[in-house]
């Protein structure tokens, strides 16, 4: 039998054990405990505390500062305009806080945890780890910190975000796909990377920050050197550059042929949009 529960304008602790259905929160500062069912959980506008259990679970996350842990299974998460601590747990969950879904105005820390996870990060500065698995990880409005683990999406978002990888730059390889994402390659995971602005490693810092609009006016030939592509290309090691990708062990300025990074004249040409400055790099690449 499936009930519904609607707690008090206290601080309530609400165990299901047997029950089944759905709770509802108030105003105070609840806990609020599941169980192997797929229980639905609807936080108040307190500082709530959400665990749910093994099943397929649903929380909604309000107001307050909440913590939210989906447990086993695979949950569905919606994280509200606190700033809350949301794990996912080990099922292939899905993590909302974008605006539409509630108003976020928080700093969130998602983890995602075992599974193939999907997170869409609100408007503030957050904090997200897909954690095992191949996950998609949206970044939202703000200046967010990303940690990618496993063959993960990653799209940046708005603001100034920085990803962080495993293991020194030397470990990976750089190519541009014919999507515009960047892909790193690299400990026996690849990442495909959009809208992020910097990547970190054990031992370097590598910009992304690519604006193809700066090709305007450049020096250009059969390798580029320095061609104002806001600090990718500037930054990016020119030796040590091996077919369809750079290695990123060294964070200096350097030459970079544009063929290894993956950029055809198609792809540009569609990137910087009709009588572009490409006209003048033909057969180049």
């Amino acid at each position: 039998m499936s009930d519904t529960y609607f707690l008090t304008a206290g601080d309530d602790t609400f165990v299901f054990e047997n029950r089944q259905g759905s709770v509802f929160a108030q105003g105070g500062n609840d806990s609020v405990l599941g169980n192997d069912g797929a229980n639905r959980i609807g936080l108040g506008t307190g500082n709530d505390v959400a665990q749910a259990g093994g099943g397929n679970d649903v929380i909604w996350g309000n107001a307050g500062n909440d913590e939210i842990d989906g447990g086993a299974g695979n949950d569905t998460l919606f994280h509200g305009a606190g700033d809350d601590i949301v794990r996912g747990g080990s099922g292939n969950d899905i993590v909302y806080g974008g605006p539409g879904i509630s108003p976020n105005s928080g700093r969130d820390d998602i983890d995602g945890g075992a599974g193939n996870d999907t997170i869409y990060a609100g408007d503030m500065n957050d904090t997200l780890r897909g954690g095992e698995g191949d996950d998609l990880i949206g970044g939202g409005d703000g200046d967010d910190v990303i940690y990618m683990d496993g063959n993960d999406t990653v799209y940046g978002g708005n603001g100034e975000d920085t990803a962080y990888l495993d293991g020194n730059a030397g470990d990976y390889l750089l190519t541009l796909n014919g999507s515009g994402l960047f892909e790193i390659s690299g400990n026996g995971d690849k990442q495909a990377v959009f809208g992020v602005e910097k990547i970190v490693t054990a031992n370097g810092v590598i910009n992304l920050d690519l604006d193809l609009s700066n090709l305007v006016g450049a020096g250009l030939g059969d390798v580029l050197n320095e061609v104002g592509l806001n600090g990718l290309l500037d930054t990016l090691l020119g030796e040590n550059i091996g077919d369809g990708g750079l290695h990123l062990d060294d964070l200096v300025d350097g030459v970079v042929d544009l063929a290894d990074l993956g950029l055809t004249q198609s792809l540009l040409d569609d990137l910087l949009g009709p009588g572009g400055v490409l006209d003048d790099l033909l057969g180049i690449l």
